[in-house]
């Protein structure tokens, strides 16, 4: 009863936060006002043509496109999408595939742009499945495209197209913009956006930058948890040589290391988890007439994947995991009378629904049932359990530190 409780518990948990979490205060702007609205966060990898919205948080969600918006944005992170008419240049610029112009193929098309940096030269980026071009504005004037491009010379040899540097020489003018500096610049977010910086603060002009952590590479994150609790297990032995049952349930220690690694984009959502864990059962009871012992303690290597709803506080999240049947036995078997029979156990899965705060977690986790005389055809046996865990980080760990 209360596995199933529990089960019920968490499986409408994750129901309920995936249908709220996406939606974030924001905003958008149609042709006469802007309305303060909830945006539904996907953290877009490419530039979107729509998004969706609902006023209040118990309202049905609604989809609108880049014919009635002229702006919209989400105020948590930052992120702000303009709608501009621009000349955009469509060339094709996979390797294998270059043409022999150096010039553009411009196309007219209207855009959501990703804003960088808003101020009197303002930045701005598109990014599509095969390309990232960077858009800037001046003051009365039109979006335009920072050109760059790779083509193909005479002898097959990959040659580029940099006339952005010349476009920033030409339209950033101050002293503090130089052009040995411009001329040694590369098509990226973290260069393009310091020049603007740099530009607006030497005119005079506030600045707002809405990529404040472009610089810095987005890499994966690894957090290290020591993941201490106990266990609520049942666990039920069938012999069919002679239809005898046995149900035992316990309380039970477990100790885990706990390993996370964070996948960069899309808000730092998912993450893939692994979790060697020591987990211990051990009871006996009576068999028909016989006494029966049984004792598990295992270390398991759980693998599982986790999503991370980022708006509350503290952070909620919801995992699930793949239990294999590989594990560190410590001489686990069942004892019937002076028949001992090892433990060899199928894999089974396991849900789970935390709260985690900066160095500390609580989570409650239910795991399916396990047959843990899976190789022996006259036993059938089913062993579940609900963790309940403690988690303490020790440290995290970031590629290329």
């Amino acid at each position: 009863m209360v596995k199933s409780l529990t089960l019920v518990l968490i499986l409408f948990c994750v129901k309920y936060t995936f249908g709220q979490d996406f939606f974030e205060k924001g905003y958008f702007i149609n042709d006469t006002s802007k309305i303060e609205c909830l945006v539904k966060n996907l953290d877009w990898k490419n530039n979107p043509r729509k998004f969706e919205y609902k006023i209040l948080d118990i309202d049905f969600s609604k989809s609108i496109g880049i014919e009635s918006v002229k702006e919209f944005g989400i105020y948590s992170t930052q992120t702000k999408y303009v709608k501009a008419i621009v000349k955009i240049d469509k060339s094709v610029q996979e390797i294998g595939t270059l043409s022999k112009d150096k010039n553009p193929e411009w196309k007219i098309d209207t855009l959501f742009l990703k804003a960088m940096i808003d101020g009197e030269a303002s930045l701005y980026f598109y990014k599509s499945p095969s390309k990232l071009l960077f858009f800037y504005k001046l003051p009365d004037s039109d979006f335009q495209q920072l050109i760059y491009k790779k083509y193909l010379l005479a002898d097959g040899a990959i040659a580029k197209n940099n006339m952005f540097r010349q476009q920033l020489w030409l339209d950033l003018k101050c002293e503090k913009i130089n052009l040995v500096e411009l001329e040694r610049l590369s098509y990226n977010k973290s260069q393009l956006q310091a020049v603007f910086i740099n530009y607006n603060q030497c005119v005079g002009k506030e600045v707002v930058n809405y990529l404040p952590n472009s610089n810095k590479k987005s890499s994966p994150k690894i957090n290290v948890r020591v993941t201490p609790g106990f266990n609520r297990s049942a666990f039920s032995i069938t012999y069919s040589n002679k239809d005898e049952t046995m149900n035992l349930s316990t309380w039970g220690l477990r100790l885990g290391l706990e390993f996370e690694y964070i996948f960069p984009g899309n808000n730092k959502r998912w993450a893939f988890v692994f979790e060697p864990t020591f987990q211990s059962f051990v009871s006996d009871g009576l068999m028909g007439n016989v006494r029966t012992y049984v004792k598990y303690a295992a270390i398991e290597f759980p693998l599982g994947i986790r999503y991370s709803f980022i708006n509350q506080k503290p952070k909620f999240y919801v995992n699930a995991f793949y239990n294999p049947n590989l594990s560190l036995d410590f001489n686990s078997n069942v004892r019937y009378g002076m028949m001992k029979i090892p433990v060899y156990s199928s894999p089974n899965f396991a849900l789970g629904l935390g709260f985690q705060s900066k160095f500390a977690s609580v989570e409650l986790r239910y795991y399916t049932g396990r047959d843990l005389v899976f190789d022996q055809p006259e036993w059938q046996s089913n062993y579940t359990r609900i963790a309940f865990i403690l988690g303490l980080r020790l440290k995290d760990l970031k590629r290329g530190k």
